[in-house]
Parts: structure tokens; sequence; C-alpha cells
């Protein structure tokens, strides 16, 4: 890939081969963010994408509570199928599809609730958006990946040579535990 800078009559060209990355190198990332992008659509398909907290589990899975009256709860009701990005300046970015359900367990709630409040606690200026919102009863979703990549971000290139995402072998997320298998 060349790429090509004009300053002061001088021409440089830059060579970029993009990262590749394994399934511990984005659950590693993941595990260091709390932030997500969550888009959800309606049974009609009109689309709507929100800011949320979330926490993931060894297998890979996303949790997320949100009001039970919000439009995103609702969506996800009525099509399950939802997509996630999750990403960091200059570092990677992670793009996810999935299905999303209701966690209707009550253990399983507070397990979760103990789960997000760790992930919110990383940055002591962190206020959760949906303390911003008035509103009644929480809903907890988890959401299982159907599909994963991630994307370089590292370089500041505008061309690419080869593929720039490296796409998660999905078939095998929700059967290992990443924390026990090398990977």
């Amino acid at each position: 890939m060349r790429v090509f800078c004009y300053h002061a009559l001088l021409v440089y060209t830059f060579q970029y081969m993009n990262k590749k990355y394994t399934k511990a190198d984005v659950f590693e990332f993941l595990q260091e963010h709390f932030i997500m992008e969550l888009a959800t659509a309606n049974s009609a398909s009109k689309p709507a994408a929100s800011v949320m907290l979330y926490a993931i589990d060894s297998k890979m899975h996303f949790y997320c509570v949100t009001h039970a009256s919000s439009q995103k709860a609702k969506n996800m009701t009525e099509n399950s199928q939802v997509s996630i990005t999750v990403w960091e300046h200059q570092k990677m970015m992670v793009q996810v599809d999935g299905v999303a359900e209701r966690v209707e367990d009550e253990a399983r709630q507070s397990e979760v609730a103990d789960m997000l409040a760790d992930a919110a606690a990383r940055d002591p200026l962190f206020w959760p958006p949906i303390f911003y919102i008035k509103g009644g009863d929480y809903v907890v979703f988890h959401i299982i990946p159907t599909w994963m990549r991630a994307l370089d971000l590292t370089q500041n290139t505008v061309q690419r040579e080869d593929e720039p995402f490296t796409t998660i072998d999905i078939e095998t997320i929700g059967n290992i535990d990443i924390k026990q298998q090398n990977i």
C-alpha cells in the first residue's frame, strides 16, 4: 500500500501491513473496555443505536442492562438480532453481530449487575448513561456473538494492500473458556 504525502515538494511513501489479532487479543481488549455502541432494530427493521455499559464473560458473551420501557429493550424483544462496536482511537475496533436474549433468572441478573458495576468502576469519573434517565423496571440482556472481527487502528494510513480486518472464529467462541485454554 502506498500513501503519498506531499510536504515541501518531497514525496514520502509508507508501507503498512495490518496486524492480525487472535481471540485472546480481542478478549483482552474487550475486557479492558466497558462502553459499547449497540445497534438494534424493531420488527419493522427500523434501526436504533445506543451507547451502553457492558460486561463480557470468559466465553466472550456480552451483558447489558437497560430500562424495560426503553426502545432498545423493546427492539431486542421484537428482534433479537443486534450489532455491537467497541473501539479505542489508535488501538483497535471490534465489531460483533449477535443474538440478544433476556436474562430472567434473578440470581444471574444479580451476577450481571455485579459484573457491570465492576466494569464501570474501572473509571472513577464514569457515570453510566442509564443513571441519567428516570425509569422503573430494568431488564438484563445476554448477547451471544454469531460473528466478530477486529480492526487494527494503531497505524495512521489511508489505503491498505491487505484485508484490514481479522475475522474471529465464532464457531468456537461459545464453547471455549479463553482463560483456561491457550488459543
